[in-house]
């Protein structure tokens, strides 16, 4: 989109991380850039958006109720070699009969081992890919001023969330309905808060682009591949 322009925002669905270079000039992804080496280090990224989140729940409904399964911890290299080692043994059970308590992944983070291997191999190829790692929670949080109520509601467990996203989305210029359209009819390939989670990862890259953004932790870190090991918003 044009910049500080989200009424002119396009909406469209790719299907590699190579794809998303022809995207803009600035690409924010919600997938783990920048990884630990062995299984059981945690990235300063992930702990401090946790704490972001967890300073910033006003509320006290979110409060009291704040997951936290906002934030997964992200893979380290040691997950990726299993995940990359026979093809037969790498289940996410295998996993966990390999590695002690401690040194597991959350069953979130493993199914989205494939693009962060993806992501990983890419940026070793080019390194002045411009991609910025970015998390909905947080950047909302910031948007917001305040961690937003959990984005999906249940008949059991009703929430706020969806709608804080929608209009907080509108508010600041998204149009929803026209970007719905512009990805055509859903057929299990997105839901709402895929496209309200675009939306606000779209308003990162225009901070990024801007130079008006920040970074979790500030300074960012570098992993020992020399990746940017931060969350951007």
């Amino acid at each position: 989109m044009p910049p500080d322009r989200p009424e002119k925002a396009r909406a469209c669905i790719v299907e590699s991380a190579k794809d998303l270079l022809a995207v803009g000039s600035y690409v924010a992804i919600d997938i783990p850039i920048g990884l630990a080496d062995a299984a059981g280090e945690q990235r300063l990224a992930d702990k401090a958006a946790k704490d972001f989140l967890k300073e910033r729940a006003i509320d006290p409904l979110v409060r009291k109720g704040f997951p936290e399964t906002r934030v997964f911890l992200s893979p380290t290299r040691e997950h990726l070699s299993f995940f990359n080692s026979d093809p037969s043994k790498r289940g996410y059970w295998d996993l966990c009969e390999t590695l002690p308590k401690g040194k597991r992944l959350s069953p979130v983070a493993w199914a989205i081992c494939t693009k962060i291997v993806e992501l990983d191999n890419l940026l070793s190829e080019k390194t002045d890919v411009p991609l910025y790692e970015v998390h909905p929670e947080v950047s909302f949080a910031a948007c917001a001023g305040q961690t937003l109520a959990p984005k999906k509601s249940t008949r059991r467990k009703p929430s706020p969330g969806p709608e804080q996203r929608r209009s907080l989305l509108e508010r600041i210029g998204f149009d929803l309905e026209r970007l719905r359209h512009g990805l055509g009819r859903r057929t299990g390939r997105w839901a709402s808060d895929d496209l309200y989670d675009a939306c606000i990862a779209l308003w990162s890259a225009d901070r990024i682009a801007q130079g008006t953004h920040a970074t979790l932790p500030d300074p960012p870190q570098r992993d020992s591949r020399g990746h940017r090991m931060a969350i951007h918003y």
